[in-house]
């Protein structure tokens, strides 16, 4: 009798396959003096300014994906970044932070 067991998560088949990634970026020392308070201003607002690239990209395309049947249903405007980023930004860097 052939087995019927459910599929893998999506979310759990991620965590598998970038576990080494993770563990590895976890270890590093940017991320230690992150988490423990020590990374510079300059450097978190470097960060910032790469994760809003980031964030701006995939947000960007969300209402173009939004009615797609693989894609859709991890859109959540609740967790979009890009506002609260151009935020922190204008905070860390100034309003021509993006000059």
């Amino acid at each position: 009798m052939p087995s019927h067991e459910p599929p893998t998560p999506f979310s759990a088949a991620l965590r598998t396959a970038s576990s080494a990634e993770h563990e590895a970026a976890e270890q590093s020392s940017f991320m230690a003096h992150l988490l423990g308070g020590r990374l510079g201003r300059d450097a978190y607002a470097e960060l910032s300014g790469q994760l809003w690239f980031v964030y701006r990209a995939l947000e960007g395309r969300a209402a173009d994906l939004a009615e797609h049947p693989v894609v859709g249903p991890f859109i959540d405007p609740a967790l979009f970044r890009t506002a609260a980023l151009e935020r922190d930004l204008e905070h860390l860097r100034g309003p021509g932070w993006r000059a």
